[in-house]
């Protein structure tokens, strides 16, 4: 994977998705200009870009990354690249991107090559399979302002199309003008009203706090208009859970939960179970390493916090979601790592992790 704005941005979503091999090549040092397209800090600013991302991911959720701070030229390249599942081309340049195109052909390897025009107004992410690599164009995407949210939608694609490939084998390409995506800024009755009269096929919700404003998504969504959402609170899942026949009458699918704080348990709950006689009870720890930068939480997750705390704790118990109360089963944990940590159960729906 080359680091550019597609390629760096790119390495820290499959980071935060969790794949955990990955090789970033880049020759360049980070610019001043970098920052506003690239995930990068002032205080990175002359650092190698590959090392930096490395220790960036890293800090941010112990992603090991290998960062390999050297050109790849047409004498390195087939060593480079040997052995990799994925080869991501998001190189900037002709001879880089022809480089690597020569090198996963001789290797027989699937390459997917992404990135975008100069003008920063079109964006590909499209399979190796006859692909041809562009000719130079006029102008530098990193001084078009929208850059950085055309990289971001295009990441998303790229990091769509890398799932499904992982997944099923599947080799889905995709364009990408910046006249497709429509961003709205209003009011969120305005943005409600909007979703029940232009019938989106999907409303992905991450406005909290979820028990407020889940409903009145729900509510929104027209017959046929499928929702998602990623609370995390034991009262906005229960009230989506509770739709589920007006939902089918409808036609539509509600999945609420898609967030890392729910996945991430129970995915875990539920492979150590699978092929398991019922368990009477099981205790998931979510030790999250987060980084919060001091100051004032924002308004949705102190409306999350308080309102967890004014329902009460539940546990399940038995495949029965019974009542508990604060700081119940307190635990002392030592991670790989050798991080002592306290943990208890808190008012959601896993206990909560304290750093000691």
């Amino acid at each position: 994977m080359s680091h550019q704005s597609t390629g760096g941005n790119l390495a820290e979503t499959l980071a935060r998705m969790g794949f955990t091999r990955l090789i970033v090549i880049d020759r360049d040092r980070v610019e001043l200009r970098n920052l506003s397209s690239q995930p990068y800090a002032m205080g990175e600013v002359g650092a190698p870009k590959a090392r930096a991302l490395a220790g960036g991911l890293y800090r941010a959720v112990q992603a090991r990354v290998e960062a390999r701070n050297l050109e790849l030229t047409e004498v390195n390249a087939v060593a480079l690249l040997a052995g990799s599942a994925l080869v991501v081309d998001a190189f900037d340049n002709y001879v880089a991107r022809a480089t690597v195109t020569g090198a996963v052909r001789t290797l027989v390897l699937p390459c997917l090559p992404i990135g975008f025009s100069g003008d920063g107004l079109y964006g590909s992410v499209r399979w190796d399979r006859g692909y041809q690599v562009p000719r130079p164009s006029v102008g530098d995407p990193c001084d078009y302002p929208l850059t950085r949210p055309l990289a971001l939608c295009l990441v998303a694609l790229a990091a769509r199309s890398i799932a499904e490939y992982v997944h099923a084998g599947a080799q889905q390409s995709y364009e990408l003008t910046w006249a497709d995506p429509r961003i709205v800024v209003a009011p969120l009755d305005t943005i409600l009203s909007l979703l029940t009269r232009e019938a989106p096929a999907v409303v992905v919700n991450t406005i909290g706090p979820f028990t407020d404003i889940a409903p009145r998504a729900v509510r929104a969504c027209p017959p046929g208009t499928h929702y998602v959402d990623v609370a995390n609170e034991l009262a906005a899942v229960s009230d989506k859970l509770d739709l589920h026949e007006q939902a089918v009458a409808t036609g539509r699918t509600l999945v609420t939960g898609a967030g890392f704080g729910v996945l991430a348990t129970e995915s875990v709950v539920l492979q150590l179970c699978a092929g398991r006689p019922p368990a009477a009870r099981v205790r998931v720890d979510a030790l999250a390493s987060v980084v919060i930068e001091p100051g004032v939480i924002g308004s949705a997750l102190a409306a999350t916090i308080i309102d967890g705390v004014a329902t009460g704790f539940r546990r399940v118990e038995r495949g029965r979601i019974v009542r508990s109360w604060l700081a119940r089963d307190l635990e002392r944990l030592t991670t790989p790592d050798g991080v002592t940590l306290s943990s208890t159960s808190v008012g959601w729906t896993m206990p909560a992790g304290l750093w000691s």
